[in-house]
């Protein structure tokens, strides 16, 4: 298996648990610009969370309960972003590989609002919200990288596609 279907089949798992306890989160980052608007490589998964460093113990379980964790980083902090970096084994692949998941934590009023407003697809009988291509824009531009910058690129001419 690919590392592209490794992220789809961990990101699935992700949202069946962030799901069923009830967890407002969605999707952002490469996967998210690789569904809006063209896929591109990436080997994390970025999701945005409505939780904060008082529950963040309560996810960490949720997380140790259906991954087996590598590693728990402490969580770091950016000018725009506190991003909270767990590495979970892939158990989708034998060579014992390892899958990032980067949580942002949604503490800011662009945050706040993109969780909010999303978009649902369904694979495989999953849910999977997904920010709104215009919101993920605004993200990106906070971020500033320039892989960001390809990304609202990529984004933009898309959204015009439509």
């Amino acid at each position: 298996m690919e590392i592209g279907k490794s992220l789809i089949a961990t990101l699935k798992r992700l949202c069946l648990v962030f799901n069923k306890a009830d967890i407002k989160f969605c999707l952002i980052g490469g996967l998210a610009v690789g569904i809006l608007a063209k896929p591109r490589a990436t080997e994390d998964i970025d999701l945005l969370v409505h939780i904060d460093q008082e529950n963040k113990n309560e996810i960490a379980g949720l997380i140790k309960e259906n991954f087996e964790v590598i590693q728990d980083h402490d969580l770091m902090y950016f000018k725009h972003a506190t991003i909270w970096r767990i590495v979970v084994r892939n158990v989708f692949e034998n060579d014992g590989g390892f899958i990032i998941i980067d949580l942002v934590f949604a503490d800011n009023e662009i945050y706040r609002k993109a969780i909010l407003d999303v978009i649902t697809i369904r694979v495989d009988k999953v849910d999977i919200p997904i920010v709104k291509p215009e919101n993920l824009i605004k993200i990106k531009k906070l971020a500033n990288r320039p892989v960001d910058l390809l990304d609202i690129q990529a984004i933009q001419e898309s959204m015009t596609e439509i």
